[in-house]
């Protein structure tokens, strides 16, 4: 493989798209950004504008001709039917003029190839949303949860969101009492509207004026104050971890790494670091890897394409993930 082979990886989520072009020796040259891409939230037309965005950002001045290979890892995209996947990729090459192998995989794929070059274990993700699968040759398999705000997202940024205002609504009904995160989330959502005694009834007015995903905004706040002694905030982040725990534990395989991605578990949280001491005490078999950027696991699938060579692949996986943006 020559450094003049180019290969681009996508992580389109439902929030941003980043694509990071790179050499064939694993180099990254140049990133690109754009809005979210999950087609099933933002429509096929839309999904298809950002990631052309995105890549077309990373590939600025070169011609995309000259690109070996390009793996997106599209949030949604596992949901789609098969027509409207193929649907998909077609517009994608379309609008960009792409000649080389476009590999469409879900989000949880380049998150696990982004934390480990095995074949086989599970990643959890846990964002606003929380979900794990087990993966299988690369690809997922079982799931659990992942069913979203209203159903499920145990353990999630939502969810911890969702647990402060219920923390908050029982501090103003006189049930527990005061502390920082109560009084952060009572300055959040009425600000210097708030009147001497702030009521529930107008905390929850506040709240079912704005989107319900919009309740994750207050996850730092939870982690804020459960790292100042806040006791009902670590009470909430312990909980949190033991939801999100019993979600990954029931698809990881023994002895089979677990990949942990999203930004409750790739930044410094409190549920990052309990969580990983819960898994180093239940699956102690079990090596646990970050998947910081999945964009870097989407590069490397896409240089996968061009590099038959299994020792080569791993070596170029450590390489790939000393990438930084």
């Amino acid at each position: 493989m020559h450094a003049e082979q180019l290969v681009v990886g996508i992580d389109a989520g439902g929030t941003s798209t980043r694509a990071w072009l790179m050499d064939g020796e694993g180099s990254l040259l140049k990133t690109g950004n754009a809005a979210g891409s999950n087609p099933v939230g933002v429509g096929f037309r839309v999904a298809v504008q950002n990631i052309a965005a995105a890549l077309e950002s990373a590939c600025a001045g070169i011609d995309t001709t000259r690109l070996r290979a390009v793996c997106a890892g599209i949030a949604g995209v596992k949901s789609l039917s098969a027509p409207d996947y193929e649907e998909l990729g077609r517009l994608i090459r379309a609008r960009l003029n792409l000649t080389c192998n476009v590999e469409m995989v879900g989000d949880s794929t380049i998150a696990f190839a982004a934390a480990t070059d095995e074949t086989d274990g599970a990643v959890l993700i846990a964002g606003t949303g929380a979900s794990a699968f087990a993966i299988h040759d690369r690809e997922p398999g079982q799931r659990s949860d992942g069913y979203g705000w209203l159903l499920g997202d145990l353990g999630s940024g939502f969810w911890l969101g969702q647990q402060a205002v219920r923390a908050t609504l029982r501090y103003l009904d006189g049930h527990v009492p005061n502390g920082s995160m109560v009084e952060q989330v009572i300055d959040t959502f009425m600000g210097e509207t708030v009147q001497a005694s702030p009521s529930a009834a107008h905390l929850i007015g506040q709240c079912m004026a704005q989107s319900p995903r919009s309740l994750a905004r207050l996850a730092p706040i939870v982690c804020e104050a459960a790292a100042d002694d806040d006791e009902t905030a670590q009470e909430i982040i312990n909980e949190a971890v033991n939801h999100l725990a019993a979600t990954v534990k029931a698809v990881a395989q023994p002895g089979k790494p677990v990949a942990l991605a999203g930004s409750l578990l790739t930044n410094n949280t409190p549920i990052a670091s309990g969580l990983t001491c819960h898994l180093s005490r239940e699956l102690p078999a079990s090596p646990l890897y970050q998947a910081v950027h999945p964009v870097a696991g989407a590069a490397w699938l896409a240089l996968k394409h061009i590099e038959p060579d299994a020792h080569r692949q791993r070596k170029l996986h450590r390489v790939v993930g000393l990438a930084q943006p």
